[in-house]
This record gives structure tokens, C-alpha cells and sequence, in this order.
């Protein structure tokens, strides 16, 4: 997302690579609370 990128630039200084992998589930995590 525009966002990561943005955040990947301010951190590292570079941008992403034009390639890069779509679609890759470990970008969202999924949180539920402590029953």
C-alpha cells in the first residue's frame, strides 16, 4: 500500500523495488481479544 511504502521510505530512506510480491497475508494480522 501507499502507506507501507511511505513508511518503508521514511525508515530506510530507499523505496521499494518495482517487483515485489501481491497479495501476501502476513501485511494483516488478525487480533481478537482475551476471552
Amino acid at each position: 500500500t501507499n502507506i507501507a511504502e511511505t513508511v518503508h521510505y521514511a525508515v530506510n530512506g530507499d523505496s521499494l523495488p518495482d517487483e515485489r510480491p501481491k497479495g501476501d497475508a502476513s501485511a494483516y494480522a488478525v487480533v481478537r481479544p482475551p476471552v
